[in-house]
């Protein structure tokens, strides 16, 4: 399911329910995760100054992928940059 996110609280919130449904407590994931405990109650709390690769790591570790709705005027930017190929670029403006 995709589910809009626009605060660090609705993220937290998230991260908290996912790992509840998988039944992992708070230091296990964060020992899965290569982060501590502590930073997974950070993460759940809603605390607006974790650390960005721990919470992609975190998040890949619940099996929660991560999207950016990019808007078309950075496309051939992101290609630039190798991030999207001159082929996704193309259907994306056709």
């Amino acid at each position: 399911m995709k589910l809009l996110v626009n605060t660090v609280s609705e993220l937290g919130a998230a991260v908290k329910a996912v790992r509840k449904t998988q039944s992992l407590r708070q230091d296990d994931l964060g020992f899965m995760a290569g982060c501590s405990h502590k930073f997974i109650v950070d993460v759940e709390k809603g605390k607006k100054t974790v650390q960005i690769g721990l919470v992609l790591n975190l998040l890949s570790e619940l099996g929660i992928d991560v999207y950016l709705d990019v808007p078309d005027s950075a496309l051939s930017r992101l290609a630039e940059a190798g991030l999207i190929d001159q082929q996704t670029l193309g259907s994306n403006h056709a």
